[in-house]
């Protein structure tokens, strides 16, 4: 399934974990990831498919990074069909592209 409706992903979080036993693959843009975060991990932490990519979506280049260099889009994807590969991920992926080529590739910041 892949989700991409523009910032009305937050209306149906609760129906997707609702009917998550149907799905084996998923693909969300998440918009405003400043202002929902908190919303977006309750998300993963419930939703039972494991969380296998994560992309900045660079629409707007550096404009849509908040306040502490963050993307305010990205794309997760999630399968319940995963393997463990790597401990040490490259991300952005040497298959991910920019969703606007006009723009480059910005890199995540993890934190634990």
């Amino acid at each position: 399934m892949k989700i991409d409706i523009e910032g009305s992903e937050y209306r149906i979080l609760e129906d997707l974990i609702k009917y998550q036993e149907s799905i084996i693959g998923l693909v969300i843009e998440f918009h405003n990831v400043d202002l929902n975060i908190k919303r977006i991990l309750h998300f993963i932490k419930n939703f039972r498919l494991n969380l296998v990519h994560i992309h900045r979506q660079n629409a707007g280049g550096e404009d849509y990074l908040d306040i502490n260099g963050n993307p305010t889009q990205i794309e997760l994807t999630f399968s319940s069909y995963s393997q463990y590969i790597n401990i040490n991920p490259c991300i952005p992926n040497k298959l991910d592209q920019p969703s606007d080529q006009r723009y480059k590739e910005i890199n995540l910041k993890f934190s634990i």
